[in-house]
């Protein structure tokens, strides 16, 4: 019953990837998703070992191709596809806003950068630079994510990426009620 719902999707095989975006669009509830969410950021070894989530961002071909695939399935729906990505592998390789145009040339209509390396993994701080960088690159909208933990790093980000939205990842594990908080931050009403 809540809406807007995205469906996340990984792997590393165009063909799998076809058949999984198929899959959900052709399924009686999972169908509502408003969109299909690519992950190439996860940085976890039994998903980024097996070739998929951050390990595409050493691929920039195969991903491209990932992107076309699920593109291509859901264009027959009606429904966007979007992609999170990290800024890159490590720090020696990451060239974010080239990752950012391929995405965006090979069919993505959103883009969620995850401001840390998978090298970093969910340590460090969030390098939020990159985000500018993406969205200076690209023109589909993006979203930033990383060390957004409450209303004002929230409004930072905004500020200073000037991204058209935010993702909010670990910091809502401990803390549900923050999408309602920074709403209305946001929206300089008081804190619900």
């Amino acid at each position: 019953a809540e809406q807007p719902v995205a469906i996340q999707l990984f792997g590393g095989v165009p063909d799998d990837v076809d058949y999984a975006v198929r899959a959900v669009l052709e399924h009686p509830v999972l169908s509502a998703a408003f969109a299909i969410d690519i992950n190439m950021g996860c940085p976890v070894p039994k998903v980024a070992g097996a070739g998929a989530g951050a390990a595409l961002m050493r691929d920039l071909p195969l991903a491209s191709r990932i992107l076309r695939s699920a593109s291509a399935a859901a264009s027959g729906y009606g429904v966007p596809v979007t992609v999170k990505f990290r800024t890159g592998w490590d720090a020696a390789s990451a060239d974010t806003p080239a990752f950012a145009r391929m995405a965006e040339q090979s069919g993505a209509a959103l883009l969620t950068v995850h401001a840390r390396t998978r090298d970093q993994m969910y340590a460090g701080r969030a390098d939020w630079s990159v985000i500018a960088a993406v969205k200076a690159a690209v023109s589909v909208p993006v979203l930033g994510n990383g060390d957004v933990r409450d209303p004002a790093s929230a409004a930072a980000m905004l500020r200073e990426t000037g991204t058209d939205g935010l993702a909010v990842g670990r910091a809502a594990l401990g803390d549900p009620w923050i999408f309602a908080r920074i709403a209305a931050a946001l929206r300089g009403e008081p804190m619900p």
